[in-house]
C-alpha cells in the first residue's frame, strides 16, 4: 500500500471515528477572540478547567482592548486555576494588542498571520484555522503514550505502525503524504 493510500485510511478512519468532532472549548462561535484566548489557555491545563475560568474572565474581560490593556494582575488573578498564569497573562496581553493594533481586532485567518500573534503556535493555529474559518489543518498533540502526535486516537495509530504504541515511525516519516490526503492547508503543528 502506498503512503498516500495510508494517509487516506488514516483519514477515513478518523472521520468515521469521529464524524462530529468538536472543540471541547466551550466558546459559544459567537467570538472568535474567545477560541483564541482559551486555545492559549489550554497549554499545559485540562479544557474543562479553561472553561470554568473563561466565564467569569469574559465577563471581566470582553473584548481584546480590555485584555490588551488591563492592569498588572488584574489578567493574571483571572486565570490562575489554569496554571502558568503570568506567562500566559504576558502572552495574551501581547496576543491582543497585535489583534487590535495591527488588525483591527478581526481574528487573521492566514497560518503566517497567525504565529505571530503571542501563544500561538501551529497547534493553535490549526485550531483556529478549522474550528473559526473551516480551513485545514492539524492541531497536534500527544500520543496515549506521551510521545508526540498528531491528534490520532489509538486505531488511527495502529493504521500506520500496525501496534496503536504510538511510536509513529510511519507517521512522522509519512506527514507530507498525510498532510496531502487531509488538503490544503493541513499542516502538522
Amino acid at each position: 500500500m502506498k503512503n498516500n493510500e495510508k494517509a487516506a485510511l488514516a483519514v477515513q478512519a478518523l472521520e468515521e471515528l469521529y464524524p462530529e468532532a468538536v472543540c471541547s472549548l466551550s466558546w459559544g462561535k459567537e467570538e472568535p477572540f474567545r477560541l483564541l484566548v482559551m486555545a492559549i489557555l489550554s497549554a499545559q491545563c485540562t479544557d474543562a478547567r479553561v472553561n470554568e475560568v473563561s466565564g467569569p474572565l469574559f465577563e471581566r474581560f470582553p473584548t481584546p482592548e480590555s485584555m490588551a490593556y488591563s492592569e498588572a494582575g488584574a489578567l493574571e488573578e483571572a486565570i490562575r486555576p489554569v496554571g502558568l498564569y503570568n506567562s500566559k497573562a504576558k502572552n495574551l496581553r501581547a496576543c491582543c494588542k497585535r489583534l487590535v493594533e495591527v488588525y483591527g481586532g478581526v481574528l487573521p485567518s492566514e497560518m503566517e498571520e497567525l504565529l505571530t500573534l503571542g501563544g500561538v503556535g501551529r497547534k493553535v493555529a490549526n485550531l483556529l484555522r478549522g474550528d473559526i474559518f473551516g480551513l485545514g489543518g492539524i492541531a497536534r498533540n500527544r500520543s496515549p503514550n506521551g510521545k508526540a502526535a498528531a491528534g490520532f486516537s489509538a486505531a488511527a495509530w495502529r493504521l500506520f505502525d500496525g501496534k496503536g504504541d504510538g511510536d509513529g515511525d510511519l507517521l512522522f516519516s509519512q506527514q507530507p503524504a498525510l498532510r496531502h490526503a487531509v488538503g490544503p492547508g493541513g499542516q502538522d503543528a
